[in-house]
């Protein structure tokens, strides 16, 4: 009996002893029990096959025990149509998680944040407690059987906001608001998600047998990122994907395979396969090619050269720069081809799993064209390649704001023959470095002659606290010490806050540590927010930066946000003008809701406010306090309303955007948000396609359209005077 089956037959034991006292989990053998006529809804395979991609998507992102069960359940009640029930799901998904923590591959444990010693109610989470085990589970999963596997045969098209297998078109969506699609009046939509799930794909095979080679390496020197991982759980959430990944391109190997896609309730669009689809990490993209060929015309090697350039990490370049740099450096590039495994210069790359693929396909080209003496134009190419948006989020302000300011730095007016790419990320640098000069120039020399010693001293204790193997005791001593430093330098180490990131003197690391900021602003990041994308993303950036104490972040992270609202003025005055149109519909108490101009997607921003619980229950043998959300009685959310009004209209435009190039392009195409891929032979269509539909949907003012339906054109900001149609001559918008 392999594990599978051993899990199988524990979950039946488990079910078969359940009782009235188990009044919470009962309605799992109900499931399992045959009726009158011998029938069962559900076996207990059934149940072990859709646990499975909770369990693995919980072991990756580190999700507690309580949420993991809760999500369980509330799936496979979804699935056999039981009303939704937290405390149902809670005990019935953890009467399915004992058979995973009974083969010994699934533990738990308790997580403690640093420093406090006794939290009331401190999570449980799981882990992998055996990795062989583990492994030898992998190997046992049938993939054919899991819920979210790739499709053999193309989902039935939409036709509704309900789909005829009990699938909705808006994941978790508002019913009224799946009410409203139909073929008449959300025909984009539709037709969007329909034409997604025709498109066939299969594995690159040679992409893949490197990857199994990879995979299979025990020396530290394959490209994937958990090997360069230093913190162990991060570490073990990536090799869990990378696992998935692997699991699930074997059993599609020598098929064709498919996606079903849904939308989010902005009218963003995702696949329902797990792990191995286009929105997934490098790691599954590289390995995905579609299921037909397309020749690759005039333009064909071109483009080519400009996603190979871009998968490099090339990406800042002129499109003529990244094609010469792909020509100069060809024999190097198809070398990796030839012997990935001893030419390694592909790992280096910054997606090296797609840069890969280019290699691969430059070898076939050239075999055509060289060898073959084909006509370069007839060569036949599965390969998927991409275009990407420029700070998409900032794009779509600044053509709602007409900002023909902000406009250069994101690449929606730069026409000039030979410009190079706007760089919006080292413009708020250097506008943050200057300032932090001129804030430099008031802290006083005696003081700055002591950054040094307190960078020395706090590095030295923290790393004593990494390192600590004396337990939890010894680790809250110097914990302690590490309060009490803070507190004796406290003044000190304030003052020197502008001095520190002055350290920081290479401009691709400054630009680095305000990037993602400036990418969120967008989507109407915090202030908070912002302190902590530059505490998190600098670590790597130095060894100083590792340590370095929060007193120095917070108001670099005030400087950065203040920077990017001071000059980005158009952008930051929609951020501005949609948390207004939040509130409004807090005082009203109601949701905000719109219309997508154009595409006609029904948004209902249905924040509301889930009661937390704490439920007794026992799991392993052992008594466990759990917190559990309770989502059937809940409240609007003003704070997340308010959060979230500028990021969703944002989103949601993206999204309108996105769905008109699906409609207009007349061929297959592959999109994930604001990265628009097709054939290489058809990337000429589409670089030409992404930009017009951009110009037609804000041509048809979504501004005006957003505030007639909300009863807020009293609210128009006064907007610039960008000229939306240089978008269809700069080559950067999108590239």
């Amino acid at each position: 009996m392999d594990i599978y089956e051993m899990m199988v037959a524990d979950l039946g034991g488990a079910l078969s002893k359940l009782n009235k006292r188990n009044r919470n989990s009962l309605w799992l053998r109900e499931l399992t029990t045959p009726d009158e006529d011998g029938v069962v809804k559900a076996t207990e395979a059934d149940i072990i096959d859709m646990a499975v991609m909770p369990v693995l998507k919980g072991l990756q992102q580190k999700t507690t025990l309580a949420d993991v069960a809760v999500t369980i359940g509330r799936k496979i009640r979804q699935k056999f149509n039981y009303e939704q029930d937290s405390l149902c799901s809670l005990f019935g998904g953890l009467l399915v998680l004992e058979s995973f923590a009974n083969v010994d591959f699934l533990g738990t444990k308790r997580t403690f944040s640093r420093g406090k010693s006794r939290q009331k109610h401190p999570p449980y989470h799981i882990y992998v407690k055996d990795w062989g085990t583990y492994q030898v589970f992998l190997d046992s999963i049938d993939v054919d059987k899991l819920e979210e596997s790739p499709l053999k045969s193309p989902a039935a098209h939409w036709h509704s906001g309900f789909h005829e297998d009990g699938k909705t078109l808006i994941r978790h969506g508002n019913i009224g608001a799946l009410k409203e699609f139909s073929e008449t009046a959300t025909p984009l939509v539709l037709n969007a998600l329909n034409k997604l799930q025709d498109t066939g794909y299969t594995i690159n095979k040679q992409v893949f047998d490197v990857y199994k080679q990879c995979m299979a390496l025990t020396d530290g020197s394959s490209p994937f990122k958990f090997e360069k991982e230093t913190n162990q759980e991060a570490q073990k959430s990536m090799k869990t994907e990378a696992q998935a990944i692997e699991k699930m391109a074997e059993a599609n190997l020598d098929n064709e395979f498919f996606h079903r896609y849904s939308c989010d309730f902005r009218g963003r669009i995702y696949p329902g396969t797990a792990y191995l689809n286009e929105q997934s990490s490098d790691n599954a993209k590289g390995l995905l090619q579609y299921s037909t060929k397309v020749a690759f015309g005039e333009m064909g090697h071109i483009f080519l050269a400009i996603h190979t350039a871009n998968s490099i990490g090339e990406d800042k370049l002129p499109l003529t720069d990244r094609v010469k740099y792909v020509e100069d450096n060809a024999e190097e590039i198809i070398s990796w081809a030839e012997d990935p495994m001893t030419n390694r210069g592909w790992m280096e790359a910054d997606k090296c799993w797609s840069a890969l693929a280019c290699a691969f396909e430059w070898q076939r080209y050239y075999q055509h064209v060289e060898v073959d003496e084909q006509p370069s134009d007839t060569f036949m190419s599965k390969l998927p390649i991409f275009i990407d948006g420029s700070n998409n989020g900032v794009q779509h302000l600044t053509a709602l704001a007409l900002d023909e300011n902000s406009a250069p730095l994101v690449n929606l007016d730069i026409t000039q023959p030979g410009a190079v790419p706007g760089d919006i990320y080292m413009f708020i640098a250097n506008a943050v470095w200057l300032e932090l000069m001129k804030r430099d120039e008031e802290v006083p020399e005696e003081n700055k002659e002591e950054l040094q010693r307190l960078i020395d001293e706090i590095k030295a204790l923290k790393l004593r606290y990494e390192n600590c193997t004396g337990g939890r005791k010894k680790r809250d001593e110097i914990y302690k010490e590490i309060i009490e430093w803070r507190t004796e330098n406290r003044e000190l180490v304030k003052s020197l806050w502008s001095t520190f990131w002055l350290r920081l003197e290479e401009k691709s690391k400054q630009r680095k540590a305000v990037k993602r900021p400036v990418v969120t602003l967008g989507y109407g990041v915090t202030l908070a927010g912002v302190r902590e994308q530059m505490f998190d993303d600098t670590k790597e950036l130095s060894d100083e930066m590792r340590y370095k104490e929060k007193m120095w972040v917070t108001p670099m992270g005030d400087l950065v946000y203040d920077t990017c609202y001071r000059e980005l003025k158009g952008p930051a005055e929609m951020l501005t003008l949609f948390r207004a149109l939040a509130e409004d519909a807090n005082n009203r108490d109601e949701f905000l809701s719109w219309h997508v101009p154009v595409t006609n997607f029904p948004v209902v921003q249905a924040y509301e406010a889930p009661t937390k619980t704490q439920v007794n229950a026992t799991f392993q043998g052992q008594r466990l306090q759990l917190t559990i959300q309770r989502y059937e009685d809940m409240k609007l959310s003003r704070k997340d309303q308010l959060s979230g009004a500028a990021p969703n209209v944002v989103h949601s435009f993206d999204a309108g955007h996105l769905t008109m190039v699906v409609n207009a392009a007349k061929y297959p195409v592959t999109m994930v948000h604001d990265s628009f891929g097709c054939h290489i032979g058809n990337m000429h269509s589409m670089f030409a396609e992404v930009r017009n539909q951009f110009v037609n949907f804000y041509q048809a003012d979504p501004l005006t359209d957003l505030l007639t339906q909300l009863n807020s054109l009293d609210k128009m900001p006064k907007r610039g005077k960008l000229n939306l149609t240089h978008v269809q001559q700069s080559d950067f918008a999108f590239c």
